[in-house]
């Protein structure tokens, strides 16, 4: 009996020191599961087109608080099929030519805690479109309405295609009443709650944990402001960033990298030039003309573009269908040079430079260093046009282009610009060619592109829509005054362990799903 009291005894602290190791092993991975490091994510938010600023009435800046994860949009587009599907809205309906009725999701709350009503929506919507030309213009709203989360949008016109409309970056929704001076601070409904945003433009954000879709997988994202390519480029090779789509030229660097993965894709993007109609010597017709067959589009895809493009002398892909048939010059140097001859430019004293009317033709050819191939492209158009006798200066603008685009002191500009955002063609034609629109650099104005696009606006047959597109390009091309070059291939570069990041081809991209090994 002893004995067996002894071996009790023995069992009892075997045991019990096997339930003390196994509590403290416990307590250990308890510990290291608190003590783990948070998920940070270090990625680029910049608008080379704009100075520092989130204000939703600046173009193309309100798009930055998307793509820090801040704000969201009513409805978004699927990134492979470009279909629009409620976002921020749950549903909605067209009531007849010039009514839609918009349900706001029930149960989403803004950052600042305030719930996601259709008063918010209404407040979010009246403040942008107020400052927005371009987007105010394609919506052409007579009234919107709010009661509790049914929004009711009242259009002048009849606007075929505006819930697609309601998904570009401009209609962001956000609490107004969480403050009025948006030059640094935003509070919306997304994954991300902006902390700071310092006079540089780098900002500082925390996830929101409370987010309607599910937790987000980081815990922290900081945005660099970078606009020039080559410093972006830099900074992913150096680990500064975990991902950032990058330019054509410096994509060599990465492909052979254990480090980094490339996402090659098709991002609808074109890359053009426009010739400037009220502005010394391109105001003459005979010189643009000139110009347009003075672009050798095949020689700057293979050297400037390392072969990411598709050449084009139109505005869209031609997959899309929406450039069926239409065709603008050819490269032909030796026409470019008779229409000059023909137009009386001449090298009257043999120093190679072409004069007209006893001036000596000079062009102006404005750019930005936000794209790193542009003012390499700059540079092989300004030998091209001395070899047709023209001579030129060159001007990279840092920040703010389309405030130079728009004093008009210059010939020749680049530019690039997504020809099928919101899956439409219309979204370019309208800005880019429209009568005084927000984008006509060049102050195109045609009573039957206007009549078109009016047209366009109205009509939601898929078909008609690109027949218009087809006819407005035809009348475009007439005019001598915008060069297409290339449709481009982009490309993202993602450091190795940063997982679930996809290419953002419509305000789409779910950056609340993007996390990285630790």
């Amino acid at each position: 009996m002893k004995k067996i009291l002894m071996l009790k005894k023995a069992l009892l602290g075997i045991l019990c020191a096997a339930l003390m190791f196994s509590s403290l092993a416990g307590c250990g991975n308890n510990s290291k599961k608190s003590s783990a490091e948070p998920v940070e994510l270090t990625i680029v938010s910049a608008n080379a087109s704009h100075g520092v600023t989130l204000d939703p009435q600046t173009d193309y800046c309100a798009s930055l608080s998307i793509s820090m994860g801040v704000c969201e949009t009513l409805f978004k587009l699927d990134n492979d099929t470009l279909e629009v599907k409620p976002h921020l809205a749950s549903g909605y309906r067209q009531l007849d030519d010039y009514t839609w009725e918009i349900t706001i999701r029930d149960g989403v709350k803004f950052t600042s805690g305030n719930p996601l009503t259709a008063e918010a929506v209404k407040s979010a919507l009246e403040y942008s479109l107020a400052g927005i030309d371009r987007v105010a213009t394609m919506l052409d709203i007579n009234s919107i309405k709010a009661d509790g989360q049914m929004l009711t949008i009242k259009t002048n016109s009849l606007v075929a295609t505006l819930p697609a409309i309601l998904t570009d970056g401009s209609t962001l929704i956000y609490d107004t009443t969480a403050g009025s001076d948006y030059t640094r601070q935003i509070v919306g409904t997304g994954p991300y709650l902006l902390e700071s945003m310092d006079a540089d433009g780098n900002c500082e954000l925390v996830k929101n944990k409370d987010y309607w879709q599910g937790e987000p997988a980081a815990d922290i994202v900081h945005t660099k402001w970078i606009t020039d390519g080559n410093a972006k480029a830099l900074a992913l090779q150096s680990g500064e960033l975990d991902y950032a789509s990058i330019a054509s030229a410096d994509l060599p660097v990465f492909k052979n990298s254990e480090d980094h993965e490339i996402i090659s894709y098709d991002s609808h993007r074109a890359y053009f030039l426009f010739l400037n109609p009220k502005h010394t010597f391109t105001a003459d017709d005979a010189l643009r003309s000139a110009l347009c067959y003075s672009i050798d589009r095949d020689s700057y895809i293979t050297s400037i573009f390392n072969g990411n493009g598709t050449k084009t002398t139109a505005c869209f892909p031609a997959w899309s269908g929406f450039s069926d048939g239409v065709s603008a010059e050819e490269y032909n140097i030796e026409k470019a040079k008779q229409i000059l001859a023909d137009a009386g430019y001449q090298d009257t004293n043999g120093d190679g430079n072409l004069e007209k009317d006893g001036k000596e033709v000079s062009l102006t050819i404005i750019t930005y260093a936000g794209n790193a191939e542009f003012p390499v492209l700059c540079e092989v158009i300004q030998a091209q046009l001395k070899s047709l006798g023209i001579g030129s200066d060159i001007t990279t603008v840092s920040e703010g282009i389309v405030g130079k685009l728009q004093e008009g002191n210059w010939n020749i500009a680049t530019y690039g610009y997504n020809t099928l955002s919101l899956g439409d063609s219309y979204n370019f034609l309208q800005p880019v060619f429209y009568t005084d629109a927000f984008s006509n650099f060049t102050h195109f104005s045609h009573p039957k592109v206007d009549a078109l696009l009016d047209e366009m606006k109205a009509t939601s047959d898929a078909e008609r829509r690109k027949e218009l597109s087809i006819e407005i390009q035809k009348y475009i091309f007439e005019a001598d005054e915008h060069i297409f070059i290339l449709h481009l291939k982009q490309h993202l570069v993602v450091r190795k362990g940063v997982k679930n990041v996809k290419p953002d081809l419509g305000n789409s991209f779910d950056l609340w799903k993007v996390t990285k090994t630790q």
